[in-house]
């Protein structure tokens, strides 16, 4: 039983430990050459698909693109500076809110929660419906306890950069 659990981790940590290498080259060339190093973003979220993520500023930020957004919540953690999101509804399409549940163009985009995993409330954005301004997105997670556009409401788009994943 011990030589089956072998083989098959084996191959695991071994395709684990070139990530970890990767990340720590990075991180090595990060204090080497910073502005290199300061063009990727890791995420150990599962908020988002992916884990290593490419800057792209050259981008404009369109629905389904994986973005970072630059701290906006004067009430997130002092230590917190960005959050990765993506970006789920756009100027010009149609934002509405029914009681929990987020909806953009008849889709359902997210759903909010009235407290946290410990009980305290959340303020749930409020949203009247219509359709998003210009110069502002929702930014969301599929993760349910996600902190994101549906208790902070919506993004500028200049606080967000394109992130292309690359692992």
């Amino acid at each position: 039983m011990r030589f089956v659990l072998y083989q098959i981790w084996l191959p695991v940590l071994r395709a684990w430990s070139w990530v970890l290498v990767f990340l720590l080259a990075l991180s090595a060339m990060g204090s080497i050459t910073g502005s290199f190093a300061s063009q990727y973003v890791w995420t150990a979220m599962d908020s988002v698909p992916g884990i290593l993520f490419v800057k792209r500023p050259d981008q404009d930020v369109r629905r389904g693109h994986v973005v970072l957004v630059k701290r906006i919540d004067p009430l997130m953690p002092k230590n917190v500076h960005n959050l990765t999101k993506l970006a789920l509804c756009m100027p010009g399409d149609e934002l509405r809110r029914i009681g929990l549940i987020f909806v953009c163009n008849g889709r359902l985009i997210s759903v909010a929660k009235s407290e946290t995993q410990s009980g305290l409330p959340l303020e749930v954005f409020d949203w009247s419906g219509g359709p998003v301004p210009d110069g502002v997105f929702f930014a969301g997670s599929p993760h349910p306890d996600g902190y994101d556009s549906r208790y902070f409401g919506l993004v500028p788009l200049d606080r967000a950069t394109v992130l292309e994943a690359i692992l």
